[in-house]
């Protein structure tokens, strides 16, 4: 085999083993960030998942791109079960990559989902705290009263 042949083998290859361990890299990185803030239990379950399901994304896209270069080069039709074993496993691989961006795609939709829920109701609280807060300093004045919003409570001196 020629070196151009051998070059265009494998550079779908060797382009997926660089984007695999670039996102490696993004998704440790993103972890080592995530784990200096404040998360309570269920945002730190949430992240621990995704960051193993993309940590595992990434390592399969390195293991696709070592096996593609191989299978294309040394694989050919003098040995049809070693190729069609060897093809079979790269569709599953490949397979089981898709099936883990879709669940991963599902499972950020639900966390989103329940965050923003979260927020609405801590928003909700707030409102109805700055309300009885409004109302307590009032001062006389109506509650839907425009300049109830501009008055300074009264100082407790």
């Amino acid at each position: 085999m020629d070196l151009p042949t051998i070059l265009v083998n494998a550079l779908p290859g060797l382009a997926l083993i660089a984007f695999g361990a670039m996102l490696l890299r993004a998704h440790r990185r993103a972890w080592r960030e995530q784990q200096d803030g404040g998360l309570d239990a269920f945002e730190q379950h949430h992240f621990r998942r995704r960051y193993r399901r993309r940590t595992q994304v990434a390592l399969m896209l390195i293991l696709l791109g070592a096996a593609i270069p191989p299978g294309m080069l040394f694989l050919d039709k003098r040995h049809p079960k070693a190729f069609g074993v060897f093809w079979m496993a790269v569709l599953i691989v490949a397979l089981w990559i898709i099936a883990l961006a879709i669940a991963d795609a599902f499972s950020t939709r639900s966390f989103s989902k329940v965050a923003l829920s979260r927020l609405d109701v801590r928003r909700k609280e707030l409102e109805s705290q700055l309300q009885r807060m409004k109302s307590q300093a009032g001062n006389g004045t109506h509650q839907g009263d425009d300049t109830s919003e501009t008055q300074a409570p009264p100082s407790s001196e």
